[in-house]
């Protein structure tokens, strides 16, 4: 591997922890289309967006991440992200409760639409 792509990973990486560590909504949305727009994400992509997020963002805690997720969405009932195909969901509200909903519907296969009327 080349430092260039060392120089990459490390930038992934850093993006991707300063999209975690943010603490409020506005914060997190910046850090998430400063982290989307860097490595050539598009988050509308529902269906491949994790998959090319984990291939990009490869620090060791984003993998521990990483493989915690694929571990608990590989059981029999997200049917590998199928089980809610087709299917569209409006999440209002972006607390804990609204994306934690988010993410499990979009693990299950739906495509997600989350509004909140915060913006700090």
């Amino acid at each position: 591997m080349g430092e260039n792509d060392d120089d990459k990973q490390g930038q992934a990486g850093q993006l991707f922890e300063n999209f975690i560590q943010a603490t409020t909504c506005k914060g997190t949305l910046q850090a998430f289309n400063i982290l989307t727009r860097q490595l050539d994400l598009d988050p509308k992509d529902y269906r491949h967006f994790y998959s090319k997020l984990k291939s990009k963002v490869t620090s060791w805690k984003a993998k521990a991440l990483w493989n915690k997720l694929d571990k608990r969405y590989s059981q029999k009932e997200y049917k590998k992200g199928k089980a809610c195909a087709g299917t569209k969901c409006l999440i209002i509200g972006g607390g804990p409760c609204g994306l934690r909903t988010a993410i499990e519907l979009a693990c299950l296969g739906a495509k997600v639409v989350v509004v909140e009327k915060r913006d700090t």
